[in-house]
């Protein structure tokens, strides 16, 4: 739904039912953007009988959206009264869960519109992606959404950080699949980020409790998420020894500048071409074991990662 000053003319009171909270925040933020920037104010619809009488709540002289949040059964009665009483202000009251039929909460159901916001399937966070970036003013290949809903999921508010980290590194060139896909990882993968980061600075202590966050199930693609930084910071190495500089860099491996300067280079003072090598074979030594030990995969993984460690 969205909200224009028009209808703002006719309707100055909403009740949301909320399953998608980011759309929420951006409705809300829709309503004052109508309203021509008048304030806001949050309350919480369970102090609704002493803080926020008719009196208190709409005092103001100056117009102002007030949101009133987690609308409960309990609280209907005392929100149909505040309901009756006259007032310029824009009013949004937040629904998440059920609530009785009752007299009470028709009347409320009546008075304000109800806008539902549903959990959005697969392709609605594909079409919010499109409009977020569209919103955005950043020019994207075509097939970038569906790409990032696959890597990331249905969580808008991890796909609205992603985006906007994206919009930073890529300096305001086009977004495209081959860019954001050295950059973004799979949910899945994304849990790893702290032990390799660990890792790669020799901190044992926090790799291996990184490590132990790791269920058994998931250790080959722990494994192999490793394995693809290594040969990535193995190619770095080699580019490095062949005078690239750093923009050189960062266009050989699809990889941002910064991403280069600050994350990636600082690493070859601890882990030089032929370490970086005897990491490789280690990990691909381990991956053979994984699938053919009858031992406890745990300790020896442990036992390769303390070797590794020590490289």
């Amino acid at each position: 739904m969205k909200i224009t000053p028009e209808l703002l003319q006719k309707q100055r009171r909403f009740l949301v039912l909320a399953k998608e909270p980011l759309i929420v925040e951006e409705f809300i933020t829709q309503t004052v953007e109508a309203s021509k920037g008048v304030p806001r104010s949050y309350y919480d619809v369970a102090d609704l009988s002493s803080a926020y009488n008719a009196e208190s709540l709409f005092s103001s002289e100056q117009c102002t959206v007030h949101v009133l949040q987690e609308l409960s059964s309990e609280h209907v009665q005392e929100l149909d009264a505040l309901l009756k009483t006259p007032t310029s202000d824009i009013l949004i009251v937040i629904q998440h869960g059920s609530i009785p039929n009752t007299k009470a909460y028709t009347n409320i159901t009546t008075v304000c519109q109800v806008v539902k916001i549903d959990a959005l399937d697969e392709h609605g966070a594909v079409s919010w992606v499109r409009e977020h970036l569209r919103n955005l003013k950043i020019e994207y290949e075509d097939a970038l959404p569906e790409f990032l809903v696959h890597r990331i999921g249905k969580d808008l508010y991890a796909l609205r950080n992603e985006i906007r980290k994206l919009w930073y590194l890529s300096e305001g060139k086009k977004l495209d699949v081959d860019f954001c896909s050295n950059i973004v990882f799979d949910a899945g993968e994304s849990r790893y980020f702290d032990l390799i980061e660990n890792f790669f600075r020799r901190r044992t202590p926090a790799t291996l409790k990184e490590f132990h966050k790791v269920s058994e199930t998931a250790y080959v693609s722990l494994l192999h998420f490793m394995l693809g930084q290594v040969q990535r910071m193995h190619r770095l190495s080699i580019f490095v020894e062949q005078g690239h500089t750093p923009d050189e860099i960062s266009d050989l491996l699809s990889v941002p500048k910064f991403v280069v300067k600050v994350k990636m280079q600082p690493i070859l003072a601890s882990y030089n071409k032929v370490k970086l090598l005897r990491l490789q074979d280690m990990l691909n030594d381990l991956d053979i074991k994984l699938r053919e030990s009858k031992h406890n995969k745990r300790l020896l993984f442990e036992a390769y990662l303390l070797k590794a460690l020590k490289i």
